[in-house]
């Protein structure tokens, strides 16, 4: 009897208790009303006619799902991995605060905002299918470093809303489109920033009126079009600047769709770097002062040291975090361990954490954030077969975690770790075993799509922006081809390389593969002992492959790096002196001799643009001083040569018939100061 009692306490116990095993909330038939916080377990719905008064959480790596009718009230916690999954439009009660970062998989339906809405200091909502975020006339709010994020191939529209921001920068904007295939659409929205929004991927839909407010600039960076709708108006007030600044030499890519799309321009700048912008169809306002410049601040002057460490013996590896917050650094012979970890703030670095990736003998090559900033995925040389060499590590409120969540053993060793622009595949090249090896990774789980023989060890590889292609290089013992390029679709890459190139003789090592911003030029450099041609750039468009220039550097080249607007390359290796060297490649043409030549040392491994394009990092072996990682401030200077005509602000485009265009209006009082050349080109 007395055993009963107890087993029947325990069941009650259970029963009442469903923030210790939570389980679906089905409010159909009957209403479900829930007092306090309440908890969902891993893939729980929530259905019907359900009150969750004081809010809800959804434990990391857990999905849960949401029909429910009622206002959800009081603080959500996503707790940075959990997803919040919605089969119908989710509206938030004016009570609703975040606690943390977390993803929205909003199918296409809409989360509507009863008030104002903050997303905390340095949290994240990751967007990962189209979704749709009504203000009702509320403000968004992004507190410092806050962001929004929108997934490769998914759309977030932004409708009725004020969007606001304590501190945000160029690397670090408030919504961040993580590839080409993002899509940004903005509906009656009016930016009021403290700071800079850059714009460097995707496409921007305007609707209605759109504003920018304030004394912020809107920088127009990605390399594809976007475009005002009809009877939609991008509307810069008075101290706002427009800056066009793509990472391509294209003019065009801001599209007024017809003649009912409009750009008012009132009591502000339009801002144009080395492509000018070409503006056609549409209408085009004037009011209070504005100014139409094509003098750019885009001319690399000269480079500063800021700062350097004593890491230890060499780094292989110095890459910056998306955000630019942070630079993980792959070295070798470091007793506190081969991957290190800094923050960088005002110029300023920080060691955070460092990790043992094996014995004093082993080798970090290999270090790169996910686009989406919460995993580092890392490759080297252990000191013995069958240790894991290939790891990824998460990245959650800011910290490395104290263990791998997933790791493969590789071989002999991953030279080259590389995540695809959507953060859902990774790319391996590696010595031993399989060279070449493809990874899908969703919900912290690795699934392996496919490996391939390259013929003797993989160096570098990188993905096409686009994710169309994956290009290798490494070393082949024979006279054969040490570059490789694959056709890759739907998570599959091809059987046999799209494209083969000999990068030298059968004593030939290719170091290092980087394709620029848009796409159609990639860099290789390496160690090429007869032709001296180190440096070599290809073309890759319309599907064709072709030799476009190359550069004599010296031993040979380890690292090379394309600055964010594809204006400069940077390279870095083993010379007699000058190892670090910055060319210049605007419109398309590599500069005769580098703009900036500077001796770092000894040999350079690896060489890095910021995200911002402000700043290089830079690591290798230095053993007279010992600063063995270096960041540099890049200083650039105004261009004050007058543009051609195809590089001016253009008004209209009489090549293609008076439908091109642009009706320009000058309102009573409005005055227009030019810097530069503006060409009205009208039919």
């Amino acid at each position: 009897m007395k055993i009963n009692k107890i087993l029947f306490f325990i069941l009650n116990f259970l029963i009442l208790s469903p923030n210790l095993f939570a389980i679906s909330l089905d409010g159909t038939t009957n209403i479900v009303y829930k007092k306090t916080h309440y908890t969902f377990d891993n893939s729980d719905t929530a259905t019907g006619f359900v009150q969750l008064d004081s809010g809800f959480s959804i434990p990391q790596s857990s999905q849960v799902t949401f029909k429910i009718y009622n206002p959800i009230r009081n603080g959500i916690d996503l707790h940075t991995t959990g997803t919040l999954t919605l089969n119908n439009d989710f509206i938030l009660d004016s009570t609703v605060s975040l606690s943390s970062s977390g993803f929205i998989n909003g199918n296409n339906n809409a989360i509507i905002l009863n008030d104002d809405l903050t997303i905390p200091t340095n949290k994240n909502l990751e967007i990962v299918s189209d979704t749709i975020i009504n203000g009702n006339g509320h403000n968004l709010i992004l507190d410092n470093w806050a962001q929004i994020l929108v997934d490769g191939g998914v759309t977030l529209t932004l409708k009725n809303m004020t969007i606001k921001n304590v501190v945000n920068s160029i690397a670090n904007p408030p919504i961040k489109l993580i590839n080409q295939y993002s899509k940004l659409a903005l509906d009656e929205v009016t930016f009021a920033l403290n700071d800079e929004f850059a714009f460097p991927n995707g496409q921007l839909y305007i609707h209605n009126d759109v504003i920018f407010t304030g004394s912020s600039k809107f920088s127009y960076r990605s390399v594809l079009p976007s475009y005002i709708t009809p009877h939609a108006c991008m509307y810069f007030d008075i101290g706002t600047t427009f800056e066009y600044y793509p990472g391509c030499n294209k003019n065009d890519l801001i599209v007024l769709y017809d003649n009912s799309s409009s750009i008012f321009l009132n009591g502000c700048t339009l801002q144009t770097t080395h492509t000018g912008i070409k503006l056609t169809k549409g209408r085009l306002f004037f009011d209070n002062k504005v100014t139409l410049s094509s003098a750019a601040n885009t001319v690399l002057d000269s480079i500063t040291l800021i700062d350097s460490k004593s890491i230890g013996d060499y780094v292989y590896s110095a890459e910056w975090s998306p955000d630019q917050h942070y630079i993980s650094i792959g070295a070798q012979g470091e007793a506190s361990g081969q991957l290190q970890f800094y923050s960088f703030y005002n110029d300023t670095l920080t060691s955070v954490t460092s990790k043992q990736y094996d014995t004093l003998a082993s080798m970090l090559l290999s270090t790169d954030f996910s686009p989406n900033e919460k995993y580092l995925a890392i490759g080297g040389r252990r000191s013995a077969e069958g240790n894991k060499e290939f790891q990824i590590y998460s990245f959650y409120n800011d910290t490395i975690s104290t263990y791998t969540i997933q790791s493969k053993d590789e071989g002999y060793w991953t030279a080259s770790a590389r995540w695809s622009p959507d953060g859902h595949n990774i790319a391996l090249g590696n010595y031993g075993g399989a060279d070449i090896e493809l990874y899908g990774f969703e919900n912290e789980v690795l699934t392996t799509y496919t490996s391939r023989n390259f013929g003797d060890r993989i160096e570098s590889l990188d993905w096409k922006p686009d994710e169309k292609y994956i290009a290798f290089g490494g070393r082949i013992p024979t006279d054969a081809s040490e570059l490789h390029i694959y056709l890759f679709n739907n998570n599959t890459m091809s059987d046999a390389p799209a494209f083969k190139k000999d990068y030298g003789t059968n004593s030939s090592f290719l170091y290092a593969i980087k394709w620029n911003p848009e796409g159609n030029y990639f860099a290789i450099g390496g160690y090429h002992p007869h032709s001296g041609l180190e440096l070599q750039i290809y073309s890759l468009i319309n599907d064709t492959l072709s030799t476009y220039t190359s550069k004599n550097y010296g031993t040979r080249i380890q690292s090379v790096s394309w600055s964010p607007d594809g204006q400069h390359l940077a390279i870095g290796g083993r010379n007699a002196g000058d190892e670090l060297q910055i060319y210049s490649f605007k419109d398309n043409q590599l500069s005769a001799t580098p703009v900036i030549s500077q001796s770092w040392g000894y040999e350079i491994y690896s060489v890095a643009w910021s995200p911002d394009g402000n700043y290089l990092a830079v690591g290798g072996n230095q053993p007279d001083s010992g600063k063995e990682f270096e960041i540099y401030k890049v200083n650039y200077r105004f261009d004050t040569t007058t543009p051609t005509l195809s590089n001016a602000i253009r008004f209209g485009n009489s090549s293609k018939g008076s439908s091109y265009n642009l009706n320009t209006y000058v309102l009573g009082g409005a005055t227009i100061e030019i810097d530069g050349l503006v060409w009205c080109d009208d039919a």
